[in-house]
């Protein structure tokens, strides 16, 4: 007989938020490997054309209303909806002692109830909650105290009250993190097992509670996505090194980002030849503030911005590339994302520019791509450049074992963990 799981997640297909894939994999996969699947997730009114809607398709989803306000979850421009903003603000930090961006404040007692009734209607055995939002987390494994004989899971794609740079999180105040830092507490003790993505992750949560349920299953990638792709052979090479960044960058990058543009400023000032040889690619969200520092450092001509493409066609052109690029803050320099993941599964190697951190050890001491310190950005830049001219450093470390992410292997991994 299948297992019956429930997961619930914020975002889910046809929602295209990325944070709706790793578990809509998840499901595609526990239900190839004859789980009997069940979601619940947010109708996220006029939100929809996930690239991932195909993989969830059998799948059993149920909506529940978003029950936040739209003009913060997605805020429009124009003088009217900025006040409206603004008075919807004071009225969730008045009604909220923690995080009031938390799109899941309200949730509470719709989830509760539907979870209860999922669970009798369906036998479910398993729930599995994956976050952020964090405090749906902590609402979802309340409930092991009224279903003790169910296994309640909890997921964390990101940190709770730790990230310092990307999220609103850090400049609340004290009360409000302390608030949070509870639940995050409760949460992971009530918990029968914990996921996350990392190893740097599992040692945080493990000074939270017992790290013998914690697990760490990373981000992985979907062969099925790059099936068109396989086999096939890269466009004519036009002499130039081709690097290409898919997906977004973040916010509050610029200790990272301009040290690497000014590098390629310097290399186009002192040494115009090794200059010539360039060609960046980014493909998704590329924000203002970081197209100032392609016209500040003068580079725009090794540089072409794109936006959003189909999956199939981002495969295409990682598969066209060189070299494929992360850019990592400090707080997730640990971190092996999707785009990593996107990128192995083609074979690429890897340029990491960040601080010192674990996604850059792994990177470098596996042999799967190069390392350019902010702080030492150029004269990186300039000796991987004159290496790839004179020989084949962009070739694929055959050695390592790309499988260890697939999310065919992945998805064993976490049934292990289920029927523990």
């Amino acid at each position: 007989m299948p297992v019956n799981v429930l997961i619930v997640s914020h975002l889910f297909p046809p929602n295209p938020g990325i944070g709706a894939r790793r578990w809509a994999k998840f499901a595609k996969y526990l239900t190839k490997k004859n789980f009997q699947v069940h979601v619940l997730t947010a109708d996220h009114a006029g939100k929809s054309g996930s690239v991932w809607t195909n993989d969830v398709k059998n799948i059993s989803i149920e909506k529940l209303p978003f029950n936040f306000p739209e003009i913060i979850a997605y805020p429009k421009p124009g003088v009217v909806n900025k006040m409206k903003y603004f008075l919807k603000l004071e009225y969730l930090k008045s009604k909220d002692k923690g995080n009031f961006y938390d799109k899941t404040i309200f949730w509470k007692s719709q989830l509760e109830e539907k979870i209860q009734a999922l669970i009798k209607q369906n036998n479910i055995k398993c729930v599995i909650v994956t976050a952020g939002p964090f405090r749906l987390a902590n609402y979802v494994i309340g409930l092991k105290k009224k279903f003790p004989e169910v296994k309640f899971i909890v997921d964390f794609r990101d940190l709770w009250t730790n990230d310092s740079e990307i999220t609103a999180f850090s400049k609340m105040s004290e009360a409000r993190k302390n608030y949070e830092r509870q639940l995050e507490k409760e949460t992971l003790e009530l918990a029968d097992k914990v996921i996350c993505v990392a190893d740097n992750m599992k040692t945080y949560f493990g000074g939270l509670t017992s790290a013998q349920k914690i697990t760490v299953i990373p981000n992985g990638f979907d062969t099925d996505d790059f099936s068109d792709v396989i086999g096939s052979r890269p466009a004519e090479s036009d002499g130039k090194i081709k690097f290409v960044f898919t997906g977004t960058l973040y916010i509050n990058l610029e200790y990272i980002l301009e040290p690497f543009f000014r590098a390629l400023g310097k290399l186009k000032a002192q040494n115009k030849n090794l200059f010539g040889f360039l060609n960046f690619e980014f493909i998704g969200t590329f924000p203002d503030a970081y197209k100032q520092l392609i016209t500040k450092y003068n580079i725009s001509e090794s540089i072409t911005i794109s936006k959003s493409l189909p999956l199939k066609e981002v495969y295409k052109h990682i598969n066209e590339s060189d070299y494929c690029m992360l850019f990592l803050n400090n707080v997730y320099n640990f971190a092996l994302s999707t785009k990593f993941c996107e990128y192995i599964s083609q074979r690429k190697k890897i340029i990491v520019v960040s601080s010192k951190g674990q996604a850059q050890e792994f990177i470098v001491n596996k042999n799967i791509g190069f390392w350019i310190n902010p702080d030492n950005a150029y004269e990186d830049l300039k000796s991987l450049i004159e290496k790839t001219i004179s020989g084949n450093v962009s070739k694929w470390n055959s050695d390592f074992n790309v499988e260890e992410f697939s999310l065919n292997n992945l998805t064993d991994k976490l049934i292990n963990l289920i029927e523990q």
